[in-house]
């Protein structure tokens, strides 16, 4: 797995509770089929708000592949969306995942 962060995400410091409006957060993700045709996928987190909830946050998928978004398709077929899933992460809604690679020691 492959993360990207903007400027905005890039900056937010360990003890900060929450990202800044702003932040985006790109996971590109090997063998994740998520309804992509090679299994290959890349996921875009954008924070739009700071209310404090899951819906802070503008969630995407889109195959790497031909580039198609599958958000639709992914949040009709898994039994969980991506909204709801990421409701379960303390850190400001962002996976467990993320906050392992971005802050090793």
């Amino acid at each position: 797995m492959t993360i990207y962060l903007n400027e905005v995400a890039y900056s937010k410091k360990i003890d900060d509770k929450t990202f800044s409006v702003g932040s985006m957060i790109i996971k590109e993700k090997k063998g994740h089929n998520h309804g992509a045709p090679t299994g290959d996928v890349i996921t875009v987190m954008e924070k739009v708000s700071d209310k404090g909830t899951a819906n802070d946050w503008i969630f995407k998928i889109s195959s790497l592949s031909d580039k198609k978004d599958l958000t639709d398709e992914f949040n009709k077929t898994m039994p969980m969306t991506c909204t709801k899933c990421h409701s379960q992460y303390a850190n400001d809604f962002v996976s467990d995942t993320f906050n392992k690679i971005r802050y090793k020691q």
